[in-house]
């Protein structure tokens, strides 16, 4: 494995653990502030984008603990905010039948960095960094 990968999955690795503890012992609030989305754009970063979502989706299924949508969208805005990258987080919910469920994706500009592309759920807070 070349170093450069392996420094980019221990990255992801830390965020994704970090995340992980950070949604169990801080609240929300504290974590993501709500407010309108930025200008956020791919512009010349889409390579960097690309390799934080690349880590995410490596690292993630091999934690010893489940990353859900939530966990995934901090570590990816951590990593993103690390490269000087604007995201947005966004939190949104549907309802399939009688249940109702959320999730959390990140953008930046028009891509999806993880989460999908959340169309199947209706935004209800977006968390610029």
């Amino acid at each position: 494995m070349m170093p450069g990968r392996f420094l980019l999955f221990a990255e992801a690795a830390v965020a994704l653990t970090v995340a992980r503890l950070a949604i169990v012992l801080v609240p929300f609030r504290i974590l993501a502030v709500p407010g309108e989305a930025t200008g956020a754009t791919v512009g010349g970063w889409s390579g960097r984008v690309l390799r934080v979502r690349h880590g995410l989706e490596r690292v993630a299924p091999r934690l010893p603990f489940q990353c859900s949508c939530l966990v995934r969208a901090l570590a990816g805005r951590w990593m993103l905010r690390r490269r000087g990258i604007a995201s947005v987080l966004q939190v949104g919910v549907a309802k399939p039948g009688a249940q109702v469920s959320a999730h959390a994706w990140l953008t930046v500009g028009e891509m999806v960095v993880c989460g999908g592309d959340g169309e199947a759920f209706t935004p209800i807070a977006r968390f610029p960094s």
